[in-house]
């Protein structure tokens, strides 16, 4: 195997484990989504107000499993612009991509993470205003808060991650670093 078939081969099980974490991202959003609706469907019909814990930590789990997916896929299509692209003609998805995200700030898929926060947070929320003072409302209402402010955190990461000072500048430097130790050991 030359050089090259090396980088198609390393760049093909690259872009696989990315078409891999994208249709499990698919997976958990029909997750999330069932997640958070359920427990407030079941609160509708049941107006059992301890149930309505569940959809803040219901989506705190989804988002998290997303966003750990999102930062390896950031992660990986960072060090193939980075490093394969340039070297394999033809090649340039992720580097093209990576120019498009840099004018943009908006993460792939925010809309379905938005609109499960919303569902999550106001489907908890208004029952818990409009319920008696019962500590599980209070709770309840903690909970979406503090999974609403942490939400809005994590996406902010991601969208710097995906940026062009996230992942993509850290293998950058990664690569200027090893081209002057190859250099300095060159006489």
């Amino acid at each position: 195997m030359d050089e090259l078939e090396g980088k198609l081969a390393e760049y093909e099980s690259l872009r696989n484990e990315i078409s891999q974490n994208d249709a499990l991202i698919q997976k958990v959003n029909i997750f999330g989504f069932w997640a958070v609706v359920l427990p407030l469907l079941f609160f509708a019909y049941h107006r059992d107000n301890e149930v309505l814990i569940l959809p803040p930590v219901a989506y705190f789990v989804y988002l998290q499993m997303v966003v750990h997916k999102l930062e390896g896929t950031f992660r990986i299509a960072g060090y193939l612009a980075t490093f394969l692209e340039p070297q394999i003609p033809g090649m340039g998805w992720e580097s093209r991509l990576a120019l498009l995200r840099g004018k943009s700030s908006t993460l792939p898929g925010v809309p379905t993470h938005t609109a499960l926060l919303i569902v999550a947070v106001v489907g908890t929320l208004v029952p818990s205003v409009t319920a008696s003072s019962a500590p599980h409302a209070f709770i309840s209402g903690a909970a979406a808060v503090a999974v609403l402010l942490w939400s809005i955190a994590q996406i902010r990461a991601l969208n710097e991650l995906s940026g062009p000072n996230g992942f993509a500048k850290s293998w950058k430097e990664l690569r200027e670093k090893e081209s002057r130790a190859q250099s300095a050991q060159q006489p």
